[in-house]
């Protein structure tokens, strides 16, 4: 039987316009299920012994539930622009397909399993435009000091600050 995944989940986003201010807040609810999964599906040669029709429906651990935030845009002055990006995801797991060799079971009780915690990240950058065509900046990354991975396999991030200038063209 073919191993399907059904993913199954709602987004609800608002855009808050005010004369200087933009707020849009924003959460993703989702639920992502396996269904007929069998360890067997990943190596026919591995275990003749093993049914492939044995299968059962389980819960796919490697979405995260829960992803929400906010982007604000403010303008105090002219000239002046702040942006926040502000944004948390529920925790997911990655399992023994991606972390066992290649022609082994997938047991979900034994494989390895790499965990991405639940985590909240906020950003920010304050513009300044000196003249039409050039602005200055500083932009502020994971201001929470969260040193977690976002993704599997990628690297921990740090907090950092950025200052610079931008020409237009």
């Amino acid at each position: 039987m073919p191993l399907r995944v059904e993913q199954v989940g709602t987004t609800l986003s608002m855009n808050l316009s005010f004369s200087r201010l933009k707020i849009t807040p924003f959460v993703t609810l989702q639920q992502t299920n396996l269904k007929n999964f069998s360890p067997s599906n990943r190596s026919p040669s591995y275990d003749s012994t093993q049914s492939y029709l044995d299968t059962s429906d389980l819960p796919h651990e490697g979405t995260p539930a829960f992803y929400g935030g906010l982007n604000v845009f403010y303008v105090p002055l002219s000239g002046l622009q702040i942006y926040l990006n502000a944004f948390v995801f529920g925790s997911h797991n990655f399992y023994g397909s991606v972390m066992a060799p290649p022609g082994t079971p997938l047991n979900l009780a034994d494989a390895p399993k790499a965990v991405i915690p639940q985590q909240a990240l906020i950003n920010i950058k304050i513009n300044y435009v000196l003249k039409d065509q050039v602005h200055l900046f500083v932009n502020a990354r994971n201001l929470l000091s969260n040193n977690q991975p976002q993704h599997f396999h990628t690297d921990r991030i740090r907090p950092m600050v950025l200052f610079g200038f931008g020409v237009d063209l």
